[in-house]
């Protein structure tokens, strides 16, 4: 019925108008914007504590250091009271 090189050329069309077809249909997709969060830190909103914990699987606490006041306390993960260990001087 058709020949080869009829065909080539009607599959070359179909899929040309199904691209543009589909890419019709793409653009219509509303794009999500990027959202960034705000980086920039003002100075009442800056981290009042520093926490570094530590572990090895049977015990573990944490240091915390008030920034604003330069206390240092221990505290345990077996349920003991936080501990103050003294003030660290600021630079």
């Amino acid at each position: 019925m058709f020949t080869n090189k009829c065909r080539q050329l009607v599959s070359l069309g179909v899929g040309f108008a199904l691209g543009l077809f589909v890419a019709g249909l793409w653009s219509c997709i509303p794009v999500v914007e990027k959202v960034s969060a705000d980086t920039t830190v003002k100075g009442a909103e800056t981290a009042r504590y520093n926490i570094s914990a530590y572990g090895d699987g049977k015990a573990g606490g944490a240091y915390i250091i008030d920034v604003n006041t330069g206390e240092v306390f221990l505290v345990r993960s077996d349920f003991t009271p936080a501990k103050s260990l003294g003030r660290v001087e600021k630079k």
